[in-house]
């Protein structure tokens, strides 16, 4: 990842905290009721300005013992401030200025990257917003030379999800664009429309255009705009499930030639597919499956058999599962030629949760791999992976994680040497904030 925009994604696991909002001379914001950061008290007093958050993270990638890389990220409100030390000398080269729309962060505004110590610009990105706080028109720049490199411009519509969207690139940083890629959905979030102009001289080399009527949806693709080269027709059940697909290979408008074919699935009461067929693969006479799927499933509604069969030679190769008492999948077996004898497949043993303790792969009937599992509330903290399965793991991760889920060191051996080749480091000032979650 690149060192301009690592503040985008760096410290994403520190937090905003602000204190009174109330309706006051000396707060600019808007008031929320709250005071002296008491969120029971509903007074109205001169406000606190909003707590500086920070998190530190140390990436030691050769395993040396010493950073090779430090970041600083401080958080207040919508703002953050990105101090970067990219190469590890102690001596910060990079600043990364972002704002957001509003303090919950959920959409980015502007990013300004500048190159220490000097203070000159080296990346910026400006958005203009609307009354909704929604972005109309991005502009990014990528080595603040004053010409645009991605405009991207949208228009929104009526519905939250409904809009369209068009971006510009100038990939040679000479003025004039070099692409043009459009989008748009409609009000229930529905892809439209797409298309690619390669060249940005008004043709499109790629248009794809989606209709919607009640269950079925079509997809059409022009290469170039005006030839049609594939179509896909698409019914769904009630529920939204495909049960029918059918393709125009051969993009000649119709879905009945030779080269084209059809998708059939069943879909049980309790939403899980039950039957697959695919027509048109030349191996049964058209309007007769040539490839299907069976899955059979207990009482339950756990999936205990799946059998792949073809019109010409019958069950070919049949799937065999087995769960604990609380539903989690515990082994797969693969019977690859249907003769009854197991050759590959997968054995686990699982925690209350379902996550993996430990894991087995077997392939002609002999286990190649091993791995080793263990967890906290659900997140990974330590993984050993034996790859050969010859009881010495091959590649190990560890993870500690702090009383919110977020990490605080994450080390890596990558051979199986015993050595630590990579080693990660965080830490933080204040509890998780909006938007956050607890990493890696």
């Amino acid at each position: 990842m690149s060192w301009l925009r690592m503040g985008i994604v760096v410290g994403l696991a520190a937090c905003s905290a602000g204190g009174d909002k109330g309706a006051d001379d000396t707060d600019p914001d808007t008031d929320t009721g709250a005071v002296d950061s008491s969120p029971g008290d509903t007074g109205d007093t001169a406000d606190t300005a909003p707590v500086a958050c920070v998190t530190t993270n140390e990436i030691d990638s050769d395993g040396d013992g010493t950073p090779d890389q430090r970041s600083t990220s401080t958080f207040e409100g919508a703002r953050r401030t990105v101090l970067i030390d990219s190469d590890g000398d102690g001596t910060d080269d990079r600043r990364l200025e972002s704002t957001w729309v509003d303090e919950e962060r959920t959409t980015l505004k502007d990013v300004t990257t500048y190159g220490l110590p000097g203070e000159e610009v080296i990346y910026r990105e400006r958005s203009t917003v609307d009354p909704e706080g929604r972005v109309t028109r991005r502009e990014q720049d990528a080595d603040a030379d004053g010409t645009i490199d991605v405009l991207t411009l949208t228009s929104w519509g009526a519905g939250a999800e409904e809009y369209e969207q068009e971006v510009i690139t100038d990939e040679d940083d000479d003025g004039t664009p070099d692409t043009r890629e459009t989008r748009t959905q409609d009000a229930e979030g529905r892809v439209t429309r797409t298309s690619w102009d390669e060249g940005a001289d008004g043709t499109r080399e790629q248009l794809r255009t989606w209709t919607y009527a009640g269950l079925v949806t079509e997809l059409k693709t022009f290469e170039p705009e005006g030839t049609l080269v594939e179509g896909l027709r698409t019914t769904a059940n009630a529920a939204g499930d495909p049960t029918f697909e059918e393709t125009d290979a051969d993009g000649d408008g119709t879905y009945t030639s030779e080269a084209d074919h059809t998708w059939k699935q069943t879909w049980r009461s309790d939403g899980q597919p039950e039957i697959t067929e695919l027509d048109g693969l030349g191996e049964a006479p058209d309007g007769v499956w040539d490839e299907r799927t069976v899955r059979t499933y207990d009482g339950a509604g756990l999936l205990r058999t799946t059998e792949l069969e073809s019109a010409g030679s019958g069950v070919y190769a049949r799937m065999t599962f087995t769960y604990d008492g609380a539903g989690h999948e515990l082994t797969r077996e693969d019977d690859l030629d249907a003769d009854g004898t197991i050759v590959d497949g997968v054995r686990r043993t699982v925690d209350a949760d379902g996550n993996p303790l430990t894991v087995e792969t077997l392939e002609g009937g002999v286990v190649v791999s091993r791995s080793a599992f263990t967890w906290q509330d659900g997140r990974e903290t330590s993984a050993r992976f034996d790859t050969d399965a010859d009881g010495t793991p091959d590649r190990v991760r560890e993870t500690e994680r702090d009383a919110h889920g977020r990490p605080v060191h994450f080390r890596e051996d990558r051979n199986g040497d015993g050595t630590w080749e990579y080693d990660e480091r965080w830490t933080y000032s204040c509890p998780p904030g909006p938007g956050e979650g607890p990493g890696r």
